[in-house]
């Protein structure tokens, strides 16, 4: 359920996944697929479709375009949802608001992209910072889904004549490096060891938590059960910065009530993952009561998240 003065965002990095004949690497094509989507979302065509008979419907319903960002707006309405019903917690009365043809109800999810540069992992692109406002049912995976949509149609405008080589473009939020092993974790995982591999690991007077073991050519911790998830990280942050480990990679052990995983982590991406490892998602507090859906952009609670984005690139 979404609180009136908060709001929680996630972070990914944003990706765009074109035909060869568009140049995916053009510092301005962002900008101008952008503008695309813009023209599109104020003639209401920024939409897609889901449910039976299209009962649920996504749209862009504001893109605002500012130096190093880019908001959108994304609204759901979904007339298969039942009425709202709001009870007097004195009296225990209740009041249903009642939804009228053809309307559907509403949420809404902020989308704020950092658009001045990519990030990069050594030579490597990994995408656009991109943080999105966490609302049941305007997910990532739904928003990924519109955007592919509208991908496609701006790209139409961006290449004349060029229609037949669109239907590849995709848009591809990728998680930064634990997102996935957080979000197992903050719905009944647990760890059981993270491996940090190299080919000769020297002893450099490391002294473990309880709970902690070492073993030669790694430093594996097998994580007890209930142990401090906060000790743990601070003991893998105080290896990260000890100048001799030079880690090739992370190797996570976990297990949820579907069985054991494993997750493989790039050394470059480690201080990624230590971030997003055991933190839950950023929550932006505000001084505005939020409804649940807006006919525009929060200016108050985008500035938030612009915050917590430059944070991060910083």
């Amino acid at each position: 359920m979404l609180v009136e003065k908060e709001r929680t965002v996630a972070f990914y990095d944003l990706k765009l996944i074109l035909g060869h004949h568009v140049a995916a690497d053009d510092p301005s094509l962002l900008g101008r697929l952008l503008l695309q989507i813009e023209r599109l979302a104020k003639r209401y065509q920024a939409i897609h479709t889901e449910g039976t008979s299209g009962s649920n419907r996504l749209s862009i319903r504001e893109v605002r375009i500012e130096q190093d960002f880019a908001v959108l707006l994304v609204s759901s309405s979904d007339k298969s949802i039942s009425n709202p019903v709001f009870e007097n917690q004195d009296t225990g009365s209740l009041r249903v608001a009642e939804k009228k043809p053809p309307e559907g109800v509403g949420t809404a999810s902020h989308v704020v992209i950092y658009t001045k540069t990519q990030r990069k992992v050594g030579t490597r692109r990994k995408g656009y910072l991109c943080a999105i406002e966490c609302v049941d049912g305007v997910g990532k995976g739904r928003i990924q889904r519109l955007l592919d949509e509208v991908l496609k149609r701006a790209l139409v405008s961006y290449s004349v004549g060029e229609e037949h080589k669109t239907e590849a473009a995709k848009v591809d939020f990728r998680a930064h490096a634990a997102s996935s092993l957080k979000d197992q974790l903050a719905n009944g995982g647990a760890l059981d060891e993270i491996l940090l591999v190299r080919e000769a690991l020297q002893d450099g007077g490391i002294d473990p938590p309880e709970g902690v073991q070492l073993v030669e050519n790694a430093v594996r911790l097998k994580v007890a059960p209930n142990t401090n998830k906060e000790k743990v990280q601070s003991f893998v942050r105080g290896l990260f910065g000890k100048s001799d480990m030079d880690f090739e990679y992370i190797k996570v052990r976990y297990h949820t009530a579907n069985g054991k995983r494993t997750l493989n982590i790039r050394s470059e991406d480690r201080a990624n993952f230590l971030e997003q490892l055991m933190a839950e998602n950023t929550d932006v507090r505000i001084n505005k009561v939020m409804q649940q859906c807006h006919e525009h952009i929060v200016d108050e609670l985008v500035d938030g998240i612009k915050e917590e984005v430059l944070r991060r690139i910083d």
